[in-house]
């Protein structure tokens, strides 16, 4: 009789341990099922900041490849960077607007600063390709004049 009876009170452990382990497996996966959603959205707006840096830099490189030779196929990356950068920056405000509340207003003030740097930098850009153009229409002006301008450093 006692065995039954640690039978019938074991197997009841056996099967409360069970049940334990079970809810303590699906908490287990529904948390890796957010932390992976949290991982994926990091990575997406990870690769928006990185396309935003991206045409910063081309626009930059383009730039100073202009004023460097004078050459105008040097622009080609700046051309195309500033024609890409505002979607850029829509998609990395898309990407905010799921954030909760708090971070979500200090990522947009972050946005918001690069955007008005951005904006800055590329009127002073424009500044100086412009008057590049016009030191190229005078060559007496041109400060670099001397330089040696056979493109060795220009990638293909």
């Amino acid at each position: 009789m006692i065995r039954k009876v640690a039978l019938q009170v074991g197997a009841l452990v056996l099967l409360v341990f069970m049940a334990w382990n079970a809810y303590l497996a699906v908490n287990h996966l529904k948390q890796m099922g957010r932390i992976s959603a949290l991982t994926l959205e990091s990575s997406m707006i990870q690769a928006d900041i990185a396309g935003v840096l991206k045409d910063l830099t081309d626009m930059e490189t383009g730039q100073r490849g202009y004023l460097l030779t004078g050459n105008s196929a040097y622009l080609q990356p700046y051309t195309d960077a500033k024609g890409r950068i505002e979607t850029d920056f829509a998609a990395l405000r898309v990407g905010l607007v799921n954030k909760a509340e708090s971070a979500r207003s200090q990522l947009e003030s972050l946005a918001n600063s690069v955007h008005s740097c951005w904006w800055i930098q590329t009127k002073e850009w424009s500044t100086w390709i412009e008057l590049a153009r016009f030191c190229l229409r005078y060559p007496w002006r041109r400060p670099a004049a001397s330089l040696d301008l056979t493109e060795k450093g220009r990638l293909a």
